[in-house]
């Protein structure tokens, strides 16, 4: 009981950051929405962004990459912070409202159809299936997780192919709602699929990370080029964005 209940304030801890760091990005997004133009802002002295793919490590992670790059060039499943009110930005959130069903055990949720990757691709249930999948295989390399919280509490998850804006995961008991939004679900980020699903910088894009041995192939490909700090700004994997 006692694990658990740190494992649940670490989690909701980690939520609280994740709010209260998305100033920045939210103005900048409302002001690159007002004027369609380029949108310049200032960073502490001497601070870098030193690690590109938003699925990183406790040590890869600092606040330049977690609130001013991230969010900026891959929108989370929930945008979270709306005028300085810790509370959902649904307008700019990629999916809707969850809907609850099975007793409130299953979260069913709808991405909107506005949103799209910067090559023209919608973003569908396929790219939160690719971090899902990420986030099984690699848990122990992701910032947030604590033992007991997601994905550990997932006991199912559906991405069907025919309604590609629609997935859900079902849970291993019930949870109060307010609890899985803030904790749980905003630590979702859609990232592409279609182009980041490789293993390679020369190889095809194929379904790697339907696999666990796929997909940790994926990761640590992944993994490797975001090391790689010189070339973030001609890699082709960090053009595919869907942020302002």
């Amino acid at each position: 009981m006692k694990s658990r209940h740190l494992s649940c304030l670490a989690a909701a801890a980690a939520a609280a950051v994740l709010i209260s760091g998305w100033g920045t990005a939210t103005s900048v997004t409302q002001a690159a929405s007002r004027s369609g133009a380029t949108v310049s802002f200032a960073l502490p002295p001497g601070a870098v962004s030193t690690y590109i793919f938003p699925f990183a490590t406790g040590p890869d992670t600092s606040n330049i990459n977690l609130f001013q790059m991230w969010p900026l060039l891959w929108r989370p499943l929930y945008w979270y912070g709306n005028n300085g009110n810790v509370t959902v930005n649904w307008k700019e959130s990629v999916a809707e409202p969850p809907v609850y069903s099975n007793g409130g055990k299953t979260v069913n949720i709808t991405l909107k159809k506005n949103f799209t990757w910067s090559d023209g691709h919608p973003v569908t249930n396929r790219d939160v299936q690719l971090w899902m999948n990420l986030l099984f295989a690699e848990r122990n390399n992701y910032l947030a997780y604590t033992v007991g919280s997601i994905p550990d509490d997932i006991t199912s998850m559906s991405f069907p192919s025919s309604t590609p804006y629609q997935f859900s995961l079902t849970f291993d008991k019930v949870y109060a709602h307010q609890w899985l939004l803030y904790d749980q679900l905003s630590q979702i980020w859609p990232i592409p699929q279609h182009s980041w699903d490789r293993v390679s910088a020369t190889g095809s894009v194929g379904n790697y990370d339907t696999t666990t041995a796929g997909v940790k192939a994926v990761y640590n490909f992944l993994n490797a080029q975001s090391q790689d700090e010189a070339t973030y700004t001609s890699n082709p994997l960090w053009k595919t964005v869907d942020g302002p």
